[in-house]
């Protein structure tokens, strides 16, 4: 039997004051987000008209709304828009572009991995592959298998966006509740090395994590607070001890032996590192991370 153990989720042209600024009517504040102000010909008028502002209103308020792009998608702190899908041709294109993959994967890549694995699911199609999935996957609670009920409640509670499944050897991401970044961290899943596949959940999906916010960044991805936020921080320090190199070659190569020493080396006491997995997938985030911070190099 096996956990399930692969599912995510869960901006200044000129700087020189007009000697001479144009007469604009006093406007309101919102109006310096009105399209006709952005247009090139509008240069003089739009400065004038930031100055009063700024006046009336204060640099915050102004600051604000000259920030905004009105053709985005709003969204709070900690939940950036979501991104539409790629197709799996188009996720594989982007890992082997990256510099960085590159040089930890280059044998993998170019091998259409994501193309022939990622299946995008409508919402039926997806609740069928997850009872499948979980049916032969372990339920902590019970101690066995998940039931097909057991299964439908906890995707239903749960909410979730993709799963990986291994016997398959297939990604399956919800088409309504994935997105971009949803397939680069499944995607990831597919190259790393199997030996660490079969470690715990909490530090597989945390260095997962890890490598798809450092791939978003180059991609323009932006992953949100609900995307294994505490796993990722935990992951965060371990590199901070001992660098991304040992990370990537534990995670893309398999060697979490070369990991294991060097983080025990560091800590001046063997079965430092075993510790920091017990306390991380105990779920003792905060555990996990006193145990690495004071070895940051």
């Amino acid at each position: 039997m096996r956990r399930h153990d692969a599912w995510s989720d869960l901006h200044d042209a000129g700087h020189r004051r007009p000697r001479t600024a144009p007469a604009v009517p006093r406007l309101s504040l919102g109006a310096l987000a009105a399209p006709q102000l952005a247009r090139r010909s509008s240069h003089s008028v739009r400065a004038a008209a930031v100055l009063d502002a700024q006046h009336r209103y204060g640099n915050k308020r102004v600051g604000r709304v000259l920030s905004r792009d009105a053709t985005a998608v709003r969204h709070r702190p900690g939940h950036p828009p979501k991104l539409p899908l790629k197709s799996g041709q188009e996720i594989d294109a982007l890992f082997d572009a990256n510099a960085f993959l590159q040089q930890v994967i280059a044998s993998k890549l170019g091998k259409k991995y994501v193309q022939k694995a990622m299946k995008i699911d409508s919402g039926q199609a997806f609740e069928r592959a997850w009872v499948a999935y979980a049916k032969r996957s372990f339920n902590p609670v019970t101690g066995k298998n998940y039931t097909e009920d057991e299964a439908r409640e906890y995707l239903k509670t749960k909410g979730v966006n993709a799963f990986q499944d291994e016997d398959g050897g297939e990604i399956h991401i919800h088409k309504d509740r994935g997105d971009l970044g949803t397939q680069l961290h499944e995607g990831l899943h597919l190259f790393c090395h199997e030996k660490w596949r079969r470690m715990d959940y909490n530090v597989n999906e945390g260095v997962t994590e890890y490598f798809t916010r450092k791939l978003g960044a180059d991609v323009g991805v932006e992953r949100s607070d609900a995307s294994f936020l505490r796993e990722w921080t935990s992951v965060t320090h371990l590199v901070a001890a001992v660098g991304e190199d040992a990370v990537a070659a534990a995670y893309f190569g398999g060697d979490i032996a070369a990991l294991r020493r060097l983080v025990d080396g560091k800590a001046g006491r063997k079965g430092t590192f075993d510790e920091w997995l017990t306390l991380l997938n105990n779920s003792n985030f905060k555990g996990a991370n006193n145990l690495m911070k004071p070895l940051k190099a």
